[in-house]
Order: structure tokens, then C-alpha cells, then sequence
């Protein structure tokens, strides 16, 4: 398969900025509906604004790197950078939203998408590696600093399962945007 031109990843990651701009809409408007209606206290309500505002300027700092900047290697350091952020998003959702009982899993599959834009099966298999470990240790932060709000066993086999689908996500996402479809397919 031919590697992406410079052109090419930066038309990725302008896209994908304009993307996290719509992902920060809809997670502010999640945090309004949630304040509106009393489900989370004042104090986690700044906290995610906090996030928020930091989601906004990097998201505006990449996007505007990425339009003025066309080197390669900095277009991957932008890629990389959207995926550090993502992660980091996802992690601090999941604990905010009650470590393994938390809805905000699902946030863990943005940075997989995001370095499958770089059609690198080392990239998306890495992401899907530091997005478990980051869930990980989300949720046994919050296991720890709340221990009473579930069992052990729960929360290692909620790991284990996430865990897993973030590796089949990766692996999905390799045969949609970054295997060669044009060779042979092995017959197992």
C-alpha cells in the first residue's frame, strides 16, 4: 500500500480537528443537560469544563499547526498528539463517570480511530495497548478511592472485556483503512 503523502495526512488532520471541535460541542452540551438536571455535583461540573477548555485550545493549536505547518513528521506529531489528548479525554470521563460503571467508555474508541488514520498497524495496535492501560488505571483509581462501589472480580473482568474490544476495534479498523486488500488473503 502507498504511504500517505504529506498533502494527504494533512487533510486528515485538519479533519480530524474539525471533528474534536463537534466532539467538544456535544460533550458541553452533555455537561449543560447533566448540571441542568442535578446528575453530577458543582464541583465535577468545573472539573469538566476544565477538560473541556483544555480539548478546545489543543484542538485549535493542532488545527491551526496542521494548516500552516506541512512537514510529515509533523503532521504525525499532530496525529500523536490528538491521540494523547483523546486518550487522556476518555480516561478522566471514565473515572468522572464512576470508573467500570462509566458510559464514557465508548470515548476510548476516538484515539482509535484517530491513528488509524495514519494506516499503521503499529500505531492503532499501540493506541489500543495505552487506551487499556489507560482505562485500566482509571478504573482502579476509582475502585481504590471509592471501594465500596463494586467487587474485584467485576472490575478485572470489565478490564478484561474493554480491554479485548479496544484490540478488536484496532483490529477492524487495520482491515477497513489499513490493510492492503490487494494481496492474497490467508486462509486459516
Amino acid at each position: 500500500m502507498p504511504r500517505l503523502t504529506t498533502e494527504q495526512l494533512q487533510t486528515r488532520v485538519i479533519r480530524i480537528a474539525l471533528v474534536h471541535f463537534f466532539m467538544a460541542l456535544a460533550l458541553g452540551l452533555s455537561i449543560i443537560v447533566y448540571q441542568s438536571w442535578q446528575l453530577i455535583p458543582l464541583e465535577d461540573v468545573w472539573k469538566r469544563w476544565e477538560v473541556l477548555g483544555i480539548l478546545a485550545v489543543v484542538t485549535t493549536a493542532v488545527w491551526y499547526s496542521a494548516r500552516r505547518i506541512t512537514n510529515l513528521s509533523v503532521q504525525k506529531l499532530l496525529v500523536g498528539t490528538f491521540i494523547a489528548l483523546d486518550v487522556s479525554l476518555a480516561s478522566f470521563w471514565v473515572y468522572a463517570e464512576r470508573g467500570m460503571a462509566a458510559r464514557g467508555v465508548v470515548l476510548f474508541a476516538v484515539p482509535l480511530a484517530v491513528a488509524a488514520s495514519l494506516r499503521s498497524r503499529s500505531a492503532l495496535f499501540a493506541t489500543a495497548c495505552i487506551s487499556t492501560a489507560a482505562y485500566l488505571l482509571a478504573c482502579v483509581k476509582y475502585f481504590v478511592d471509592y471501594f465500596n462501589e463494586g467487587y474485584s472480580v467485576e472490575l478485572y473482568s470489565t478490564i478484561a472485556l474493554y480491554g479485548a474490544v479496544f484490540f478488536v476495534l484496532a483490529g477492524l479498523l487495520w482491515i477497513a483503512v489499513g490493510s492492503d486488500t490487494t494481496t492474497k488473503t490467508r486462509r486459516f
